[in-house]
């Protein structure tokens, strides 16, 4: 059934599809993008703490034992699956939008990408499977407290070859 109601809201929105209780993004020559993000639970691990520490992304959980100038490296840990409903022609990347430190390391099921400045976009095309492990690895920087501070999220978009 075809409704054009939000449901949570009540509210009608010209932007979306309603089938059943799915929303679907209208999009008309513009690229649309769905993001999912990839919020609790995270895993934290660091030299500075005795033990790994559940947190959310964006992480505002205090390091313990941080000392001032520290050489701090500290590893974020979470799992995912893959998005249902995806039939093979949209765009999947993973999307790190800040953090505080130096980036050193972004893995994914074992796979390592290049680094870049922030916002921090990989292509997950070749490498997602049904289960997947995202590894990040931060050292501290000047003075700051190695951390991811931004959004941490997957965005799918429909591939330019199948419009």
């Amino acid at each position: 059934m075809l409704r054009a109601r939000n449901d949570r809201f009540g509210l009608f929105l010209p932007s979306h599809i309603y089938l059943g209780s799915r929303a679907y993004k209208i999009c008309v020559g513009v690229d649309c993008m769905h993001e999912i993000r990839l919020r609790k639970p995270w895993t934290r691990t660091s030299d500075t703490e005795p033990e790994s520490v559940v947190v959310d992304v964006p992480d505002e959980t205090p390091l313990s034992g941080f000392p001032e100038g520290s050489e701090a490296c500290v590893v974020y840990q979470r799992g995912f699956n893959l998005p249902s409903g995806l039939t093979g022609t949209e765009m999947v990347e993973l999307i790190i939008r800040a953090w505080h430190g130096d980036l050193k390391s972004v893995s994914i099921n074992g796979i390592n990408f290049p680094i870049t400045e922030s916002p921090l976009v990989v292509d997950l095309a070749n490498v997602m499977q049904r289960f997947n492990r995202i590894e990040i690895t931060i050292n501290a920087g000047l003075s700051q407290e190695p951390r991811l501070t931004g959004e941490v999220l997957l965005g799918i978009k429909e591939s330019a070859e199948s419009r």
